[in-house]
């Protein structure tokens, strides 16, 4: 009994070593190519001038809050003159009021358009980089069958541990400058119609 579990043990690992060797591995790194991908470049390009806009966007709605500000800090010291009449006093507490109802309502609002402003950037960000792993992981998967690979094993690093999850392999098996040729070769022609 023993001597024929040991026969279907070694029968078992011969057939898996047998597969194993029948199999092809190859590696690609998704970071490299996700950062090589010209979409990457252009979308980074265009979020970076978005971000640019929003900034300048943010300054002038905080300006127009410090100016409230400033008119608040006004309307405080001419309350502190004793040579206001009453009436007058009466008047600018009213407007000091109203006008601090204002800055909070306003402040609120900057901070709500912040929020989503960057909620949005952040979701576009995000679509964004889904759908170009997604083109990038069609052409790994296109040249990985090529090649006649079972297996595509990505060597980034991806945790940010400073230690890629696959640790070495040959660079014969390494396809990211072949992925990365076929990703780009149509950026001279996504180019050329926005140039005209």
């Amino acid at each position: 009994m023993k001597k024929f579990i040991l026969f279907i043990c070694a029968t078992v690992l011969a057939t898996a070593l047998a597969s194993a060797q029948a199999q092809k591995i190859v590696t690609v790194s998704m970071a490299e190519l996700f950062d090589g991908y010209y979409k990457t470049t252009k979308f980074r390009e265009q979020t970076q001038g978005v971000q640019q806009q929003v900034q300048g966007e943010l300054r002038a709605k905080q300006e127009e809050l410090q100016t409230m500000a400033t008119q608040a800090e006004t309307l405080q010291e001419e309350l502190q003159n004793p040579v206001l009449s009453d009436s007058a006093k009466a008047e600018k507490q009213t407007q000091l009021q109203q006008l601090a109802m204002q800055f909070q309502q306003k402040q609120q609002e900057v901070e709500q358009w912040r929020q989503e402003t960057l909620r949005n950037l952040q979701n576009q960000n995000m679509a964004k980089r889904n759908q170009f792993l997604g083109e990038i992981r069609d052409v790994v998967i296109s040249v990985a069958k090529d090649e006649g690979a079972s297996m595509v094993l990505d060597t980034s690093d991806i945790a940010n541990t400073g230690v890629p999850a696959v640790i070495y392999s040959d660079t014969q098996l390494d396809i990211t400058a072949k992925v990365e040729r076929l990703l780009n070769k149509d950026q001279g022609a996504a180019a050329g119609p926005a140039a005209k």
